[in-house]
């Protein structure tokens, strides 16, 4: 059977949602013996075709005509769907589902559109009904990431939706990127990652915060921060603003091996955010054993159970982030029964588990 999966970003340049679930979600369709396409716009000059670990992709690389490269994008996809001629086509995110579904119009193939999370929430009433609507309701099945997603879709879509959440690609983490990962740590302290690209949505500032907070408690702490982004320069000056540069580093982005690697030797794991549509890197902290502090919004409830895999705090709050901290890594007993519960609450997530999902939806299609 062949599969055509349209996206806006492949393979996943850093740390990123749609991207990471799009690679995980192709990669295990390949290894259950589907032919896997991908369609995603051309960056950096790179090939127009090329086989990237089974999967073919094809990127595409429209004029720089001001407004036109969405129709100009259209018709190419429209173009290598008809030479493809792929059993289903799936568009991930909204904005590719909308081209999913009128190409699978067009050219009589089923199609699904994969909802996210942000395409979807940060979409304004105009765009609902240019976008949302058309790309949800003409799929043959659409998919969210969450039940809350779901319901917020429906009305749009005018039936119901499944729900079918991100998942944990596991991935090799030999012996040297486990021990590099030890050296980074603190001796005689406990060790906080948080992990994330640098913008506002993110609440890194709010953790910054938190830290000066939690000095004047826990004089023994480190925070290490994985990513990058707009934001970074500024969250520098905060560090250095608090006085709190003896207790943060900044690595900038790293390999996904080395923050599994991380994870697994760290303390304990943050997600500050103020948006968060899912949260993959909570699911990875778990299958890696760390307690987690995050924010309780949108679907991070689901992932997170409040006092026994980590402590969910309220968004935009230092001091209860600072709290939360404080209890687990000051608890030893509360710790490590986090630590003990937090791996196999990880496990239903993983990816190997979630295709079997997907594809019980593209039988159903089929048939």
């Amino acid at each position: 059977m062949k599969i055509l999966i349209v996206v806006n970003e492949y393979p996943p340049e850093k740390i990123r949602g749609t991207a990471m679930a799009t690679e995980a979600l192709a990669k295990n369709l390949a290894k259950n013996g589907w032919k896997v396409y991908v369609i995603v716009t051309c960056r950096g000059g790179a090939l127009a075709k090329e086989i990237v670990e089974g999967i073919t992709v094809y990127r595409l690389n429209p004029s720089p005509i001001t407004y036109t490269r969405t129709i100009q994008r259209f018709f190419l996809i429209l173009r290598l769907t008809r030479k493809i001629q792929p059993d289903i086509i799936q568009g991930q995110a909204i904005s590719c589902g909308l081209f999913a579904a009128l190409v699978g119009k067009i050219l009589r193939i089923p199609s699904v559109t994969y909802i996210q999370g942000r395409d979807f929430y940060e979409s304004g009433l105009l765009r609902r009904y240019l976008e949302v609507l058309p790309s949800v309701r003409y799929a043959t099945k659409t998919i969210a990431v969450t039940d809350e997603l779901a319901r917020g879709a429906e009305p749009y879509a005018g039936r119901s939706i499944d729900v079918i959440p991100h998942g944990y690609q596991p991935s090799d983490i030999t012996g040297q990127v486990v021990e590099k990962a030890k050296r980074r740590m603190k001796r005689d302290v406990f060790n906080i990652l948080s992990v994330g690209h640098f913008e506002p949505d993110k609440g890194t500032s709010y953790l910054l915060s938190a830290i000066r907070h939690l000095k004047e408690k826990l004089p023994g702490m480190f925070l290490h921060l994985v990513g990058d982004g707009p934001l970074r320069t500024e969250l520098e000056m905060h560090v250095q603003r608090d006085g709190i540069s003896e207790h943060v580093c900044f690595y900038g982005s790293l390999s996904h091996p080395e923050v599994l690697a991380m994870m697994r030797v760290v303390d304990l794991f943050v997600l500050p955010s103020v948006e968060e549509a899912f949260g993959i890197v909570l699911i990875e902290a778990l299958n890696q054993g760390c307690p987690v502090v995050a924010s309780r919004i949108r679907a991070i409830p689901t992932i997170i159970e409040d006092g026994v895999t980590g402590i969910l705090v309220p968004p935009r709050d230092p001091e209860a982030i600072s709290q939360a901290a404080y209890s687990i890594l000051t608890d030893r007993e509360m710790y490590m029964k986090m630590k003990q519960v937090a791996h196999s609450a990880g496990e239903k997530f993983r990816w190997d588990f979630n295709v079997k999902r997907f594809e019980r939806v593209y039988q159903e299609i089929l048939k």
